[in-house]
């Protein structure tokens, strides 16, 4: 990561150097000329006039402050899109952990209902063989079994019931973390221009 503090006191090293540079012309002796700030120094117009008119120290230390906000207004920038950028990074990763959770909740769900299935085969099958049977310990052993299967069924029929609602509740944080995700890409774009 690039450290904006450094940065700034990179450019105030440049700064002071150029200064000490025109303090070591000397009034009578610069060393940048007139044209030479026009041509090769960053500063406006503005101050590039009045370091013409004058090219006194206090037009240079004036020069030095704005180029000083310059850099503070960069650093902040640099921060703002950086922690931007972090949480950018953090909510894709809370959209993608919601969604994995989705996921598993859509397979329990899928897995319960197939179950379900099975355990309604079941009990089917069990009441046609109870209809038959006439003997009393076969009925005795098939009224058991279908309790089972029965008890079975309404246990994974209410695991169904919760996976449906942990479902529901998936989709809706899922949708509100999308909708946050998507405004900080809006934020992102706009920061961007």
């Amino acid at each position: 990561m690039h450290d904006p503090t450094l940065s700034v006191r990179s450019m105030c090293l440049v700064v002071l150097a150029v200064v000490a540079g025109c303090e070591a012309g000397g009034p009578g002796n610069p060393v940048f000329g007139a044209d030479d700030l026009a041509t090769r120094s960053p500063v406006s117009a503005a101050s590039a006039e009045v370091l013409e008119s004058d090219g006194s120290l206090a037009a240079l230390t004036a020069e030095v402050r704005q180029l000083r906000v310059a850099v503070e207004q960069l650093a902040r920038s640099q921060t703002e899109a950086q922690a931007l950028g972090a949480a950018l990074s953090g909510q894709q990763r809370r959209v993608e952990q919601i969604t994995q959770q989705l996921d598993e909740v859509r397979r329990e769900i899928e897995q319960a209902a197939g179950r379900s299935q099975g355990f309604d085969g079941q009990a089917a099958r069990f009441l046609q063989e109870l209809s038959v049977t006439t003997d009393l310990a076969g009925r005795a052993a098939m009224e058991h079994a279908l309790r089972q299967v029965e008890a079975e069924r309404d246990a994974d029929a209410r695991a169904l019931q919760d996976a449906r609602a942990r479902e529901s509740n998936l989709s809706r944080t899922l949708a509100l973390e999308e909708d946050r995700w998507n405004a900080l890409l809006a934020r992102a774009g706009q920061a961007g221009r």
